[in-house]
């Protein structure tokens, strides 16, 4: 595993995150807000709402990357081109910046007004953020806070009401929630982004299993959550102190083995797992006898889907992955949303449609295969956790690809972003 490229490929899904988060908290200004740093004919973008962007964009990062506090972080290679990445950051912010002046042309161009009713939620909402901001909450004290992010309650406000300008246009483009978008181009966005696979799991920790006060493991009847014991000929009731037969919480008889054990039926019942004050399921570390069972099995699972077994069959069979039981039609992923294993997503995106591998992790072992994505899985309810989103990455493609027409117009003052760099400002968590 390289742990180099996975910490890179890591920080650049922040940086394309944070992006979007530019693109609602754009400003652009025909007032006097602070140098120019570029302009589109009427419409000028500040030095200081450029600054403003870099330390929301650190802000993003740090929250993430502890060593994003460090000059010596920024200055890290992390390209063939020998970008690092200041550098990195610095272009994406810069290139953002040309897609918002683009956008407040078009909104001009266009004849687009924000109504008195947004406007003055803007103005309420800035006055709660300059409360919270101090004990006094006065003008001057959020001025003081303000100016470590470059930026001053003026051009702040600027910044609000781009917001909102940003959210009218794109609902005149493309519709409220991407309503004026036809299916066929999200069919494109979504054959161009995602990729499906489904995978057998199998953990190399052991769960930890709730036992009585012998320590046997206790198994469940799977419906009624009731205690499930093996009843035969060779089981046996006892008498309690009370002389009555001895009897579960739920009022059903127990039976003991010859050895005076409880016979729990581990053939038709379920074992509960122990779990945490989150509610997540308490594990153990494998015995090496334990480790080498797995691998095997998992070799084994894997040489049959290379057969050309039925691979939903083996899911059904061996997964001990309980998410695909929600998402029966497997995981949809794009580079930019986070996973919880690296490695697995890495080797999605570097697999073909029909391609079976196997990963190791640090939980377990994943049989993982690729799938041919299924048309239209952006509009089944089973998916629906996966493209939750996915109507607002679809305007926002078509939107820096409309933005692109007028990028040729932008007029860069070079000498007015000397100097203005990731390591030149302060991260911004909160504006």
């Amino acid at each position: 595993m390289n742990m180099i490229k996975n910490k890179t490929t890591k920080t650049i899904a922040i940086a394309m995150a944070v992006l979007l988060l530019l693109m609602s908290l754009a400003g652009c200004s025909k007032k006097s807000l602070g140098p120019p740093c570029m302009t589109l004919e009427n419409e000028t973008l500040t030095v200081n709402m450029f600054r403003f962007y870099l330390s929301r964009a650190k802000g993003a990062v740090a929250g993430s990357v502890t060593a994003a506090y460090n000059d010596a972080f920024w200055d890290q290679i992390v390209s063939e081109e020998g970008l690092t990445y200041n550098d990195l950051y610095v272009k994406l912010v810069l290139d953002n910046a040309k897609n918002i002046i683009s956008a407040m042309y078009l909104f001009d161009d266009m004849g687009l007004k924000l109504d008195d009713a947004t406007i003055t939620k803007v103005d309420d909402n800035l006055e709660e953020l300059m409360r919270n901001a101090s004990d006094g909450g006065t003008k001057t004290e959020f001025n003081a806070v303000l100016a470590g992010y470059g930026v001053n309650y003026e051009i702040l406000r600027e910044i609000m009401l781009i917001e909102k300008k940003m959210e009218v246009l794109k609902d005149e483009l493309y519709g409220v929630n991407a309503s004026k978008v036809s299916d066929l181009l999200k069919e494109k966005y979504y054959e161009e982004n995602y990729v499906r696979f489904k995978q057998v799991f199998l953990y190399t920790v052991k769960k930890v299993e709730e036992t009585d006060k012998d320590g046997n493991v206790i198994y469940y009847d799977t419906t009624t959550k009731e205690y499930i014991y093996k009843i035969d000929e060779t089981t046996k009731t006892k008498i309690g102190e009370d002389g009555k037969v001895i009897t579960d919480k739920f009022g059903n008889i127990v039976y003991y083995n010859e050895d005076g054990t409880i016979a729990y039926d581990s053939e038709k019942g379920k074992p509960e797992y122990k779990t945490d004050s989150d509610g997540n399921t308490l594990t153990r570390e494998m015995t090496d006898e334990e480790l080498t069972k797995c691998k095997e099995y998992a070799d084994r699972i894997l040489a049959i889907a290379e057969r050309g077994d039925d691979f939903d069959k083996l899911v059904d069979l061996y997964n001990e992955d309980e998410g695909l039981k929600e998402f029966t039609n497997g995981y949809y992923l794009t580079e930019s949303d986070s996973y919880s294993i690296d490695d697995v997503k890495n080797a999605v995106f570097g697999m073909k449609d029909g391609e079976i591998k196997m990963i190791k992790s640090e939980y377990g072992y994943h049989i993982i295969k690729r799938y041919e994505l299924d048309q239209g899985a952006f509009n089944n309810s089973v998916n629906q956790a996966y493209f939750e989103n996915f109507n607002d990455a679809v305007v926002d493609y078509l939107f820096f690809i409309k933005m692109d027409d007028y990028k040729d117009r932008i007029v860069v003052g070079e000498n007015a972003l000397k100097g203005v760099d990731m390591k030149s400002v302060e991260p911004n968590y909160y504006y």
